[in-house]
């Protein structure tokens, strides 16, 4: 079984919110494009060019995540906040 994480995504381009389980092991990078397809999907409405700066952040520090490394690595926890920028 896959620990998975919690977490809380704010689209700010849309300002819309959404809940996601991620796999711990899973990186940024993969885990923001997992996002941005889901919720392209949600909005067949929006332009792809709303979702495409594509990068995660840290809404409690301001901090960018690293998109190479996984959540577990960068210590996100469950229920955290991350906006995507």
């Amino acid at each position: 079984m896959v620990d998975k994480l919690s977490v809380n995504i704010k689209v700010l381009s849309l300002n819309v919110e959404h809940n996601f389980l991620i796999p711990f092991e899973m990186s940024v990078l993969d885990a923001t494009v997992l996002i941005q397809n889901a919720i392209s999907e949600e909005y067949p409405g929006i332009k792809r060019s709303k979702l495409q700066a594509g990068a995660l952040m840290q809404a409690s520090t301001g901090k960018v995540l690293n998109s190479g490394c996984n959540f577990k690595q960068l210590g996100i926890t469950h229920g955290e906040k991350l906006l995507l920028i």
